[in-house]
């Protein structure tokens, strides 16, 4: 078989048959997909805002991972994470725990969800790795997006988001989000 729409090429070893497939090639296809979903489905006045922010958030995913959820879980965990992210104010900690579930949420997830929004710190995945091991809880996604340039009106609103240097006369805050 070939590739196709991000689809596995088979090969034949011996008597085995082995899947392999182009990284890069699954992603983008996820990619587009989560896309196409926020294009029907987001109807904010903010959805270019909440793109560039999904390139960030699900850039550090591998193509299994995102390959193996759904399209609504993916796009439900990231706007849900996106109202978190949007609603902090600077130097203040938004944490969410939750069992997202369709009736409440509009998307599930087989297990608790931690939602992080906060200023960047240095180690904060680690730290939270470890402190979560340390209480002898599994750990089985992390979705970590350190370092995120953020510039914010007066009234609090997102109004750019980067991962490079925002033009000097926009004041921006390096933020970080994280999903476990």
């Amino acid at each position: 078989l070939s590739l196709h729409d991000g689809l596995p090429m088979w090969y034949l070893w011996g008597d085995r048959v082995q899947a392999s497939y182009n990284e890069d090639e699954v992603k983008k296809s996820a990619i587009e997909r989560i896309l196409k979903h926020i294009d029907e489905n987001y109807l904010q006045e903010d959805v270019i805002l909440l793109k560039e922010f999904m390139q960030f958030y699900y850039q550090g995913m591998s193509a299994e991972d995102l390959n193996n959820r759904d399209v609504h879980s993916l796009y439900g965990a990231l706007v849900s994470h996106w109202q978190l992210f949007c609603g902090r104010k600077p130097q203040e900690y938004a944490i969410k725990v939750f069992n997202p579930d369709f009736e409440d949420h509009g998307w599930q997830a087989s297990r608790t969800v931690i939602e992080i929004a906060i200023d960047n710190m240095p180690f904060v995945l680690s730290s939270l790795r470890i402190l979560l091991t340390r209480f002898d809880y599994d750990i089985y996604l992390i979705v970590g997006v350190p370092e995120i340039l953020v510039a914010r009106n007066k009234n609090n609103k997102v109004t750019s988001i980067s991962s490079k240097k925002i033009k000097s006369n926009t004041k921006a805050n390096e933020e970080t989000v994280v999903y476990i």
